[in-house]
């Protein structure tokens, strides 16, 4: 069975109604308020929903709730009940007392007949019969009052709030042993810790079970995945469009070494010269010039920066495009989080169960995203054909990735509304794509703003697959070359910002989620005499 949603259905109403209602009781709580728990419910399933709700109370807890029409069985079920007609209280006492006190009354209650029925009458006034219904709520209104079943209430209620009840005692003792035993409990693998019913790697893997099932269903999220994989083909694609560059690819600054020097061509002073192979015999009058040199090697270099340009351009959209791919989260958080703030406040899980419900859902993606989506660019753009450039580019593709899915999370956590959060997340990619080094060289940034290219998650992911293509070979003038634990240091600290943006969005959240209702205990804001007071 699948809850669904508005759109794809899964459940009919009264399912759904039960759905609401275990959720509010699943995590034992001391009071519950239902209006009207039984609407749209078959006789049938009103006193299973009831049935279910008395033993529910037979465990120590309160349930207040309003209901139309019960059957007999079904109002039996109830432990007091509260009659109101406009405004006035006609009866307040145990269910099983009703019949004999409308009698009493004057109102015909035969044994025959359902109570609730009675009841139900006799508190439905319509404006047109206001005059001819009146004198005889009145008259319920005024014969309560003057009950002895009255009388006993309020001293009872009395009781309670001068602390005097002899429930009372047994209340303060309870509400003094619970937090010892929860804090005995263990809160990881143990009992349900911190006044949760469940321990918290329970809490995690149901949630992440309810959000992978969510997505398998849900066939707009599936068909995003496909549709990602062509545009990063299409990337590469475009890529081999503008140039087709060799498999081992290198930097322009080491060009001139693959098109050839000579140490024969230089100077007496052991200066290397470079010719670019010109055939000699191509030349005006067959043999060697300088300004031909120049011209061909000058046409190369500028062939050769263009194609490197390409790479880096091509590069860096792979890693523009899974970070925006995960702008799907967005209104994926802003949408369960409305069911964290219900199911949270009804104690079902801890704001930690939710975060890291979130962070396995979201890091179990990022590593089927590095396991699907690298082969759609690396092998069609035609990129290094070796085996660690190829991990240090899945693990960059997967830290793209994962790096966007975090940076949804900490931004809907700070703004909740869909629009402000989906303005956020794009105000975010330009900073990170303008500062990646990219467009604008890091070297070219002032000093005071290197931070913000250093705190992008784009420069590491840039860096990462940019130099994953260069392992070994020289990259700077030293003659220093490019090797595996620079390339993986970039995924390291990538992944390390992506945790970062996960704490400091739990850290908000349970921030937020940090208030709950206390127990006022028995001098509670109102005293038996300020009630008599106000009365």
């Amino acid at each position: 069975i699948s809850i669904g949603d508005d759109v794809s259905g899964g459940l009919s109403g009264g399912q759904r109604r039960r759905v609401t209602i275990a959720i509010e009781i699943l995590s034992g709580p001391a009071l519950v308020l239902l209006d009207e728990p039984t609407s749209g419910l078959d006789a049938y399933g009103a006193q299973q929903v009831v049935a279910a709700l008395r033993r529910f109370a037979d465990r120590g807890r309160t349930l207040a709730c309003t209901i139309h029409q019960p059957r007999a069985e079904t109002f039996r079920l109830f432990h007091q009940l509260l009659l109101v007609k406009a405004g006035e209280t006609m009866y307040c006492g145990p269910v099983a007392q009703v019949p004999d006190f409308l009698r009493g009354c004057g109102v015909p209650c035969p044994p025959s007949v359902n109570p609730a029925d009675v009841v139900v009458d006799l508190t439905h006034t319509k404006e047109a019969d206001a005059d001819e219904d009146g004198g005889e709520a009145v008259d319920l209104v005024a014969r309560f009052a003057e009950s002895d079943l009255r009388r006993e209430i309020e001293a009872e209620i009395d009781s309670v709030e001068i602390g005097r009840h002899p429930a009372l005692a047994d209340l303060a003792a309870q509400s003094l042993k619970a937090p010892q035993e929860e804090e005995g409990r263990g809160g990881c693998c143990g009992g349900g810790g911190g006044g949760y019913p469940n321990p918290l790697l329970h809490q995690v893997g149901v949630l992440v079970r309810r959000q992978w099932t969510l997505d398998l269903r849900d066939f707009g999220y599936k068909f995003t995945w496909v549709l990602n994989g062509l545009v990063l083909a299409l990337n590469a694609s475009t890529y081999l469009l503008v140039a087709q560059p060799p498999l081992d690819a290198q930097p322009a600054s080491v060009y001139r070494d693959d098109m050839g020097c000579s140490a024969s061509l230089g100077s007496g002073d052991g200066v290397q010269g470079c010719v670019c192979h010109l055939d000699m015999a191509d030349s005006a009058d067959g043999g060697y010039t300088v300004a031909d040199d120049v011209a061909e090697c000058g046409q190369a270099l500028v062939a050769r920066t263009n194609v490197d340009f390409a790479h880096r351009g091509f590069l860096f959209l792979v890693v523009n495009a899974l970070f925006i791919n995960e702008a799907v989260f967005v209104p994926t958080i802003i949408a369960d989080k409305r069911f964290f703030a219900r199911e949270h406040g009804a104690r079902a899980y801890s704001v930690l169960a939710w975060h890291l419900a979130w962070l396995v859902k979201l890091g179990l993606t990022a590593a089927l995203k590095a396991l699907f989506y690298t082969p759609c660019f690396y092998f069609l753009g035609q990129l290094r054909l070796d085996a660690t450039a190829y991990l240090a580019a899945a693990f960059a593709t997967g830290g793209m990735g994962f790096a966007g899915s975090a940076v949804a999370m900490l931004i809907t956590t700070l703004m909740p509304g869909l629009g402000a959060a989906t303005t956020a997340f794009g105000c975010a990619v330009l900073l990170y794509q303008n500062v990646c080094g990219f467009f604008l060289p890091i070297a070219a940034i002032p000093p005071y703003l290197l931070w913000l290219a250093w705190s992008s998650v784009f420069t590491y992911g840039y860096y990462a697959i940019i130099n994953s293509q260069q392992l070994g070979t020289v990259m700077t003038g030293a003659g220093e070359n490019v090797e595996d634990r620079l390339v993986f240091a970039f995924c390291f600290v990538l992944y390390a910002w992506c945790f970062l943006f996960h704490g400091v969005a739990y850290a908000i959240t349970r921030a937020y989620s940090s208030h709950h209702a206390t127990y006022l205990g028995p001098d509670g804001p109102r005293s038996a005499q300020t009630r008599r007071a106000a009365a």
